[in-house]
């Protein structure tokens, strides 16, 4: 069997080498992945990369008859398209992990999406983001992107929590093949879940702290069942264009189409998103992987996502992305940041000066340089 090793080059050229590590609890792996969602992984199923919002930790799960709160689902998320995420988190050596964890998320996923109201759940948000936004809405919209409606997104919340479509993820830090195997078997099986084992593996050096993210299982859940929560279309360009200068005017539109012929240019690819009110945004190559440097949201703002960029070893450092922040406020250009796992978001009608757009595009091109070096 084959060894690899990982390796931290700092700022100064020091070498540190990342030995594995185990988590000090399973509380540790909890916490980490409360602060960093990122951690689940964005790529499923070749989609539009995850967002991932956090509604609460331990949450409560009745069972509709005896109790309120007879379990407790250590963590519930929603993505971008409100498909409500059940995570449950165990570490490799707690052997409970391939039999009890199984019967555990069933418990959960057959009665939380019966009994949980949505009032609760929008309610439990509001204080897991209080911190963001006194507004429930803003904060959804600065976790999960500028395009996302707040009273449709809970209401297809609700609509797919209904229907059974969810997503169930079993996190641990060391992939038994026993329990693989049982989420490939429920993957296949299952009509409208998802299933998944993600596996985040701790490195730890002189220099700090690395996480290694792999989502597994994912082949078994096809394509068709992936979508199905999924049933908004995506408008062709022109489309987008038409409805964008009906809402921000003729002025803004033609940044906008500025802004398309510079990504052109550089050779990023576009896509159109699948939302109530949808983005363009652009791609880049780094290997294999796509990076997403650049969007336009339907409601009127040019966007960044550090979460996205940090997906990227040439951004995984915060002080990378921290310069990257400076660098865009040198220009001249005003933003609020919640993180620097937050989004970058300047009202597109701040570009309208020639020379401020200049120097804004000046800087996402390094951004796109530095990725392809």
């Amino acid at each position: 069997m084959s060894q690899s090793y990982l390796f931290h080059i700092g700022g100064d050229g020091s070498l540190s080498e990342m030995t594995p590590q185990p988590y000090d609890n399973e509380d540790h792996i909890q916490r980490l992945l409360a602060e960093h969602p990122a951690i689940l992984g964005g790529q499923y199923r070749d989609q539009e990369p995850r967002r991932w919002a956090l509604i609460q930790r331990e949450v409560p799960v009745p069972d509709g008859a005896v109790s309120d709160r007879r379990w407790s689902l250590d963590h519930l998320y929603v993505d971008q398209d409100a498909i409500p995420t059940l995570v449950e988190v165990k570490r490799s050596r707690d052997t409970r992990s391939r039999r009890e964890v199984v019967g555990q998320m069933f418990d959960y996923a057959a009665n939380g999406p019966s009994y949980w109201s949505i009032g609760e759940l929008r309610d439990a948000f509001a204080r897991t983001h209080a911190s963001l936004s006194e507004d429930s809405g803003e904060a959804l919209r600065m976790v999960l992107g500028e395009e996302t409606d707040a009273e449709s997104f809970w209401s297809l919340l609700e609509e797919n929590l209904r229907s059974g479509r969810i997503r169930m993820i079993f996190l641990v830090d060391e992939m038994p093949p026993e329990l693989l195997r049982i989420v490939e078997f429920l993957a296949r099986q299952l009509r409208t879940a998802e299933v998944y084992a993600v596996e985040v593996r701790q490195h730890v050096g002189k220099s700090g702290q690395v996480l290694a993210t792999s989502i597994l299982g994912q082949l078994q859940n096809d394509d068709q069942k992936v979508t199905a929560g999924r049933s908004l279309v995506a408008p062709s360009l022109d489309e987008w264009f038409s409805t964008y200068r009906q809402r921000h005017g003729v002025a803004s539109e033609a940044i906008a189409d500025t802004i398309r012929a510079w990504a052109e240019a550089q050779g990023l690819e576009l896509f159109i998103t699948a939302a109530q009110t949808p983005s363009i945004g652009w791609s880049v190559l780094e290997g294999e992987a796509r990076r997403y440097p650049l969007l336009l949201t339907g409601n009127g703002k040019v966007a960044t996502s550090l979460a996205y960029l940090a997906s990227s070893p040439k951004y995984a450092e915060e002080a990378d992305r921290q310069h990257l922040v400076d660098a865009l406020r040198a220009t001249g250009l005003e933003f609020s940041l919640s993180s620097l796992n937050g989004d970058i978001r300047i009202p597109i009608s701040a570009l309208d000066d020639q020379g401020r757009r200049e120097r804004y595009l000046k800087e996402l091109q390094r951004v796109i340089e530095r990725i392809r070096a």
